[in-house]
Parts: structure tokens; C-alpha cells; sequence
């Protein structure tokens, strides 16, 4: 006894669900069915519960897309690789003025890449400065509790506190930064403030961080993304600068911002673990290693302008 209507008006034939990319399970027992109210033709029919995917479908369409990722990946790949092509000649190109002025056998602090950071320096890119204050140093389980960015010329553009949303006391670290559960009772969520910072992040070519492997994995977690700018490790460039070698490590021995502060400024102090006066901290030493490089820069060419013009 064939049925209409439908039992429900999403069933369809076996036919008709492989167009949409199903198939009746095996063992189902479907309802016969008349096609239309005419009573002319009969069809066995499938609810949804009664069909799965196509597995050769599915297939077909997993491999579609690992090609296409594929296919991406490779396009970016090439992207980098053309990218670094094109920074590996202009590094030359900079470099042949160097040695014009310098002679042969001339290094610039130790690594031709330091000739790109002193172009930086010169081109005048826009730049910022951020630090942060937080309950502790994983960035999987702790959170930001006070984010502080100013400009170039020290002048505060972002300074505030904010309230953890998991973790409930952090001692250790209050310690240090002074920061305590009832300092942020009252405050707002990093997550809140996303949108404005991100606005600020985008605006830089550079992104100045003392330490900055620590500081930017916490503010990704909260969903702010550097995007092009780049991050530049204030804390990398003045520990090569400073010059203690670890040997154990095969690498310059990390240099604390207070020490790095005090060798800027000739042994002043300032009040360290504020995440805004930490980063006005960190302009003064990334201008004492750009001047510092500068200097190696007249010491080997003498003229500075010959390592300008290729800016120019």
C-alpha cells in the first residue's frame, strides 16, 4: 500500500539523496511512496535518519581540501621565499656601500641582518612600545593583568588595568608588580578592550617589546593579532650588544630591563614591573642600541650618510 503524502516532507529517493551527497543506510527499509497526488507512480522513499554521507564523496571532498591547503601552502612558501630573496639583495645592496666606505673584510655588529635594523632606524618607520603586567609566566594558564604602550617620544597611548577572567590570586607575582586581586575587582576583561587595541597594533610598522616572547603569546590568547607589523625583541638586540657570551647556551646571556635602563641612561632607576613605565624603559634602550650600532656603523665607514643613501 503505497503512501501520500509523505510521511514527512523531507523524505526523498535514493536517488535524489545522492545528489545531495547521501546514501540510505544499509539495512534501512524504506516507505513506498506515491509521487504526486495523481496516484500515477510509485518510489521507494528515505528519511534523513534513514541516509549518511557518502563516503566517496566525503573522500573526494577531503582531498579537495588537503589540495587546496596544499596548494596554499605552497603559494605562501614561494610568497616567503620571494620576500627574503628580495630583502637578501637589498641587504647586498646595502652592504656594497658599506664596504665602499668601510674596505674589505668589514662586518657590521657581528651580522650583516644588523644592517636592515639601522635602515629601520633611518627610514623612521612608525613605531610603538608595549609591555605587560601578568599573574604569572605561562601564557597557557595566566593572564594580563595591566597593558601599557606608548610612542616613540615616551607619551603614553594605552595604560590599564584589567581583571583576570580565570585566574583568582596571584601572590607570586603581586610580589613584583604590586598588582592584587582588589587593584582589578573593578575592572574590565582584556578581551573587552580587543577592538581598541588591535586598532593600535595595526596602526605601527614596528612593535617594540622588551622580551618579547614572553609578552606577545598573552596577547594573542586574547585574540589580538600583530598582523604585519612587526615585533621586534628589544631585549635580543641589547643583549648582543652588551656582549656576555653563555657558553653552555651558544648564545648572548639575556640581559634584565633594569640593567639594560641602567646602561642607557648612565644609572638612573625608574619604576620597573608598571607595564607603561616599562615600556617608556624600553624606548630609551632600543634608541641606545640603534645609537650604538650607529656607532660601529662610523667606526668602520666613518660617514654615516653613505649607510643613509641606499633610504634615500
Amino acid at each position: 500500500m503505497a503512501l501520500y503524502p509523505l510521511k514527512t516532507p523531507d523524505m526523498r529517493t535514493a536517488e535524489n539523496w545522492l545528489k545531495e551527497g547521501r546514501v540510505p543506510k544499509k539495512g534501512e527499509e524504506p516507505t513506498r511512496c506515491w509521487c504526486n497526488r495523481h496516484h500515477q507512480n510509485t518510489a521507494l522513499y528515505y528519511t534523513p535518519a534513514q541516509t549518511t554521507p557518502d563516503r566517496r564523496l566525503v573522500e573526494a571532498a577531503v582531498k579537495r581540501s588537503k589540495g587546496q591547503k596544499a596548494a596554499k601552502a605552497r603559494k605562501r612558501k614561494q610568497e616567503e621565499l620571494e620576500a627574503e630573496k628580495r630583502r637578501r639583495e637589498r641587504l647586498l645592496e646595502i652592504g656594497a656601500y658599506v664596504a665602499e666606505a668601510a674596505g674589505s673584510g668589514f662586518r657590521f655588529g657581528g651580522s650583516v641582518d644588523r644592517l636592515l635594523e639601522l635602515g629601520k632606524f633611518i627610514d623612521g618607520k612608525h613605531a610603538i612600545y608595549l609591555d605587560t603586567e601578568t599573574t604569572g609566566l605561562n601564557a597557557l594558564h595566566d593572564e594580563v593583568l595591566q597593558l601599557g604602550i606608548c610612542g616613540h617620544d615616551g607619551n603614553e597611548v594605552w595604560n590599564k588595568l584589567y581583571k583576570p577572567k580565570k585566574v583568582k590570586a596571584w601572590p607570586e607575582a603581586a610580589e613584583m608588580n604590586g598588582i592584587t586581586p582588589d587593584d582589578v575587582a573593578d575592572c574590565g576583561c582584556l578581551e573587552d578592550d580587543k577592538d581598541a587595541i588591535q586598532e593600535i597594533i595595526d596602526s605601527a610598522d614596528i612593535v617594540y617589546v622588551y622580551n618579547a616572547a614572553f609578552d606577545t603569546p598573552f596577547l594573542k590568547n586574547a585574540g589580538i593579532d600583530f598582523g604585519e607589523a612587526e615585533v621586534h625583541c628589544t631585549m635580543l638586540d641589547f643583549s648582543e650588544l652588551y656582549g656576555e657570551w653563555n657558553e653552555y647556551f651558544k648564545d648572548y646571556t639575556w640581559q634584565k630591563l633594569v640593567v639594560a635602563y641602567a646602561l642607557a641612561t648612565g644609572g638612573e632607576g625608574y619604576p620597573a614591573h608598571d607595564a607603561l613605565a616599562d615600556a617608556r624603559a624600553t624606548v630609551k634602550v632600543q634608541d641606545w642600541c640603534n645609537q650604538a650600532r650607529i656607532g660601529l656603523a662610523r667606526e668602520h665607514a666613518g660617514r654615516l650618510d653613505l649607510l643613509a643613501k641606499p633610504f634615500r
